[in-house]
């Protein structure tokens, strides 16, 4: 990546102060093959204390067809509609802000490691699965502090393309396996144990 995370941060900060813009004008200020960059700015909504009903479903969808554009080696592609989509001002221009002051404190520890690896076709595979995985869990309408695992483990193995930083990769495989793990007692318990409660007073 040509500049450093915190000033592609800052730059989308400023051009959001100035005027609204939409996710076709994101993609195209990003360049088209940016696709883990686009991933980590998709997630980075669940790490602000802005709750948006319905945000997740959207984000979790345009990461599923950017991931499945990065894995065919192919230029960002989204429904034509969907590029028309204007980013929520006070959302993003808190995630750039974020975004912005956490990679000033942390992308000196972000290098290339393992390049080798990564490149390796089984490896690119399992980064592909785990974002899609990732990207699904996000799109799920379950309750509230949920969004946040996946969304992590999205942004942290996007960086690990990003930087091609091995380390990277499998700090989001262990996050991936908790939120794994959460996503599915959350769901177990939403069956076994909410349904039939609510259900008892219909």
């Amino acid at each position: 990546m040509a500049q450093r995370l915190s000033e592609s941060f800052r730059s989308l900060r400023i051009e959001l102060s100035l005027h609204d813009f939409n996710l076709g004008h994101l993609f195209e200020k990003l360049g088209a093959k940016s696709h883990a960059f686009v991933i980590v700015i998709l997630a980075f909504p669940f790490f602000t204390p802005i709750p948006v009903p319905g945000l997740s479903t959207v984000m979790g969808i345009m990461a599923s067809f950017v991931v499945f554009s990065w894995y065919r080696r192919q230029e960002i592609w989204l429904p034509v509609k969907w590029k028309t989509y204007i980013l929520p001002v006070k959302i993003f221009s808190k995630v750039f802000e974020y975004g912005e002051k956490y990679s000033l404190k942390f992308e000196h520890l972000f290098k290339a490691r393992g390049q080798a690896f990564l490149q390796i076709s089984l490896v690119r595979f399992l980064l592909f699965f785990l974002i899609l995985v990732s990207a699904i869990f996000l799109a799920l309408p379950l309750p509230p502090g949920t969004n946040l695992p996946p969304a992590l483990a999205m942004a942290v193995l996007s960086l690990a393309i990003l930087f091609e930083d091995v380390v990277l990769l499998f700090l989001g495989l262990l996050i991936f396996c908790v939120q794994a793990y959460i996503i599915c007692v959350t769901v177990w318990f939403l069956f076994t144990k909410a349904l039939p409660y609510i259900q008892s007073f219909l």
